[in-house]
């Protein structure tokens, strides 16, 4: 493990290298932020961050984890911006979360782009490309939230190709508009 935090609050950890660990941050009960740091070839993953609040990731690099980029279970209020993500079976999964919000990030060339178990989520203006699945969000609770998963590019601007790597189960995955690029020219589908 690289590093492990216990019911620490307000930690920085940032312009780090994290190489072949189990995990590179490991910390629960407290808070942090992550900034400008690199993740890669870890046996589980980047960062795995249980039951905290007020969370920051930003600008960092997720490369070849073995299981995922960005973990994140019981969490309220995280805040992804400009990460990239690329080549982890999980990009970012999010378990029982609320008020995450993953804007202006790279998920590209894993299994699954967003993996999500009953988290209530923001992703907009993402490259979101090249996964087998782009998002699959599932909510098995009462009271499901919808994410808001519009302005994104897919990859593609060809609608049943977008839906094909969407998954929702028990919500439902409104992605319309969407970027026509890695742009801000927002389209919808003409169908």
């Amino acid at each position: 493990m690289g590093v492990y935090l216990n019911h620490q609050t307000n930690a920085t950890i940032k312009n780090c290298s994290f190489n072949n660990f189990g995990d590179g941050i490991y910390s629960y009960y407290g808070s942090f932020t992550a900034k400008d740091n690199t993740f890669e070839n870890n046996a589980e993953g980047g960062i795995d961050a249980r039951y905290e609040n007020n969370l920051s990731i930003e600008g960092n690099h997720f490369t070849n984890n073995t299981t995922y980029g960005v973990y994140l279970n019981g969490i309220n209020d995280c805040n992804m911006l400009s990460n990239v993500f690329s080549g982890n079976q999980w990009g970012i999964y999010l378990s029982n979360s609320t008020n995450i919000s993953a804007n202006y990030n790279s998920v590209r060339n894993g299994t699954y782009g967003f993996l999500t178990t009953n988290s209530a989520y923001t992703a907009n203006n993402n490259d979101i490309t090249d996964n087998i699945v782009n998002i699959r969000s599932t909510w098995n609770t009462a009271d499901p939230v919808d994410p808001d998963i519009t302005i994104n590019y897919w990859g593609t601007t060809v609608c049943s190709e977008i839906e094909s790597k969407l998954q929702g189960v028990g919500i439902n995955l409104n992605y319309e508009p969407f970027l026509d690029s890695s742009s801000d020219n927002q389209i919808y589908c003409t169908q």
